[in-house]
Order: structure tokens, then sequence, then C-alpha cells
């Protein structure tokens, strides 16, 4: 009963190593992406969206919201 017990933990270690590492580059990966995709879409909105409501209301846009929220 031991014999067979050992093998099995031992094939569990290294499946448990190898899965936490992939899920650790997956995460890694993961989180660069939604990174990039913020800055990206920090850049598309800077370039298309707050053009016209920038120059229409600078202020009331952007400070009501965050003085609501805080």
């Amino acid at each position: 009963a031991e014999t067979p017990a050992e093998p099995v933990i031992m094939k569990d270690d290294e499946g448990k190593e190898e899965d936490v590492s992939a899920s650790v580059e997956q995460a890694v990966v993961c989180s660069i992406g939604a990174y990039v995709c913020l800055i990206l879409k920090i850049e598309f909105q800077e370039a298309d969206a707050p053009v016209p409501e920038v120059a229409s209301t600078p202020e009331e846009s952007a400070p009501e919201p965050v003085s609501s929220l805080r």
C-alpha cells in the first residue's frame, strides 16, 4: 500500500507545481494584456471621445462624478 501511494504523491506534487507555474504565467499574461487594453482604451478615448465632451463641458463632466463617488 505504501509503494503505490508514494509515486502518486510525487505525480500530484509535480502536477501541482506545473499547474501553479502555468496559472501564474497565465495570470501575468492576462494582467499585462488587461493593462495594455486599458492603455489602448484610454488612448482611444482621449483621441476620440473626450475631444467633444471636454470641449463642451470640461469641468462638469469630470469633477461631479468624482465628488459624488467620494
